[in-house]
């Protein structure tokens, strides 16, 4: 049977897809008896908890989400997709309104360009990343404020801020949530 990824013959057929609620590492929900693959199109028609970690995560064509795709909030998780389609009835949620993602994890949907603009693929460029086609999207992390005002001032002359200075900025920076990777930006 040619699974397609909603009614509307504009959309591409599924290479793989969910035969029954489970996570996503379950090889027995998916009809191929296996997890999705590099450059696969994944439907997802049941509940499913996305339960891939980061070092795990491999670049999809797509996933489009006729069914619930719930991240995990016990573990860091990473989707790695060049089209992420939400359709009518669906449902992608990361945390939940009463339980959030903990703060000593991450749920990541990193959009990869695949490269798939030959004349085979049928959507515009415009449409690469998270579309919303009648579906949910609930997303709850925890809740952080990532903006901080330091009271850093260089002297006239001087081009480097003091020792003193980079430790008191870290300390604030660490009790605001920040952790290493994150972008610091210093307005000139």
């Amino acid at each position: 049977m040619d699974h397609l990824t909603h009614k509307s013959s504009h959309l591409m057929p599924c290479d793989i897809h969910t035969t029954r609620d489970g996570r996503w590492n379950q090889s027995q929900i998916w009809n191929l008896n296996r997890s999705p693959k590099a450059s696969e199109r994944v439907c997802v028609q049941h509940r499913v908890k996305y339960d891939q970690t980061p070092s795990n995560a491999v670049d999809l064509r797509a996933v489009t989400v006729k069914g619930k795709l719930i991240f995990a909030v016990d573990q860091s998780t990473q989707l790695r997709v060049q089209d992420l389609h939400v359709m009518e009835g669906g449902l992608l949620r990361v945390g939940q309104r009463d339980l959030p993602l903990p703060k000593e994890h991450l749920a990541e949907i990193v959009f990869v360009h695949q490269g798939f603009e030959s004349a085979e693929n049928i959507h515009s460029p415009h449409e690469l990343g998270l579309i919303t086609m009648g579906g949910d999207v609930e997303l709850h992390g925890r809740q952080i404020s990532r903006i901080l005002r330091f009271n850093l001032d260089l002297d006239q002359g001087q081009h480097r801020y003091q020792e003193d200075d980079i430790k008191r900025v870290y300390r604030q920076m660490r009790s605001a949530g920040w952790r290493a990777g994150d972008e610091l930006l210093f307005p000139a």
